[in-house]
């Protein structure tokens, strides 16, 4: 999905096809079909069933909503650069150096 976004980026292309979109969903879904059943034959052995049926479930609901870069192209692949503009405040708070309220 990624690599396909970069390309049609590097082409000039603000938007993806509703065909392309479509098969990438539905890839995902399959994928994610595949991890319940997986669940289901590991029940007996799997301590963290609940978990991860909660994690399946959510990403089942909200798939528009994890696919949403392919829609819109200004929004990034990856939060890692907003993450990266929080570490230096989160790393002040943890350590006490801000110097006024």
């Amino acid at each position: 999905m990624k690599q396909t976004k970069e390309e049609l980026i590097k082409n000039k292309q603000n938007k993806i096809l509703r065909k392309d979109y479509n098969a990438f969903k539905t890839k995902y879904l399959n994928i994610l079909e595949k991890g319940k059943q997986e669940r289901r034959n590991d029940l007996n052995t799997n301590a963290y069933k609940s978990e991860e049926l909660c994690l399946l479930n959510r990403l089942i609901k909200y798939v528009d909503n994890h696919l949403l870069f392919l829609k819109k192209f200004f929004i990034p692949f990856s939060n890692n650069r907003a993450e990266a503009d929080l570490r230096g405040i989160k790393i002040k708070q943890k350590t006490g150096k801000f110097r006024s309220l």
